[in-house]
């Protein structure tokens, strides 16, 4: 598999739960998820690298509507995906 090539090397990540009030079902609901930042390493992301790229633009997934879901590719000596989108738009 195309994970299989790439080590995790540094990670300050933490699960959080929070709550958010649902006008629709009138209630608390519920959000958790992991939040914070890792470094992965790899000496091949030619493979892999197009599908993270797909990922960090489309931002979908369960609940990405509240903000589950976002990451951000940083590339050293690239510009961050967020600054080139804002110039972009």
């Amino acid at each position: 598999a195309l994970a299989d090539r790439v080590r995790l090397v540094e990670d300050n990540t933490r699960w959080v739960e929070i709550s958010s009030w649902s006008g629709r079902q009138r209630r608390k609901q519920w959000l958790s998820g992991i939040i914070g930042s890792a470094t992965y390493r790899s000496h091949d992301w030619d493979d892999l690298l197009p599908w993270l790229i797909l990922g960090q633009g489309t931002q979908v997934g369960k609940l990405a509507v509240k903000g589950n879901g976002v990451f951000e590719i940083d590339v050293p000596g690239e510009e961050p995906y967020w600054e080139w989108l804002a110039v972009s738009s």
